[in-house]
């Protein structure tokens, strides 16, 4: 007897952002305001929808690399290392499932330090850390209104998996 099992992608990526962020009560809805955000500077950006939709998928899963909540304090307090733990973790998990695959250096170098062009780091990456460091520094003092309702709009509308 053969059994088929199906679900949605959408969810299956939200679900595992909001596991993620269970690790640490710092990241409480952040990764759901980077990619709110990372969407906001593509769009800005003139991006084509298949480049918003790796944007939004990257940004929504970026972190799954933090591991504790000891991992989530080194990022608020903006502590990153050449090879960030947290992004090499997120790397390894991603990089050897076909459907993460083209996600997983995106993650991987949005700590990466900018050099004007030098560096053949992809452009997702610089955008995701934009909108990282954009959300750390201000979502505490300002608590950015993201409307969860638009966010889940735009995420049906550029992920669309049948494509």
């Amino acid at each position: 007897m053969e059994y088929t099992i199906s679900f949605n992608m959408n969810e299956f990526i939200s679900s595992i952002s909001e596991c993620s962020e269970k690790t640490s009560p710092l990241l409480n809805g952040h990764m759901k305001r980077v990619s709110f955000l990372s969407y906001l500077i593509g769009k800005k950006l003139n991006m084509n929808k298949k480049g918003l939709k790796k944007l939004i998928i990257s940004s929504l899963i970026h972190d799954i690399g933090i591991i504790s909540n000891y991992d989530a304090k080194q990022i608020f307090n903006f502590i990153f290392e050449k090879n960030s733990k947290h992004v090499e973790i997120a790397y390894l998990l991603l990089k050897d499932i076909n459907f993460f695959k083209e996600y997983s250096n995106i993650i991987r170098f949005h700590h990466e330090n900018w050099n004007y062009g030098k560096n053949n780091y992809p452009y997702e990456s610089m955008i995701i850390s934009v909108a990282d460091k954009f959300d750390l520094l201000f979502y505490e003092s300002s608590k950015l209104n993201t409307n969860y309702e638009e966010f889940k709009n735009i995420l049906e509308t550029y992920t669309t998996f049948n494509e």
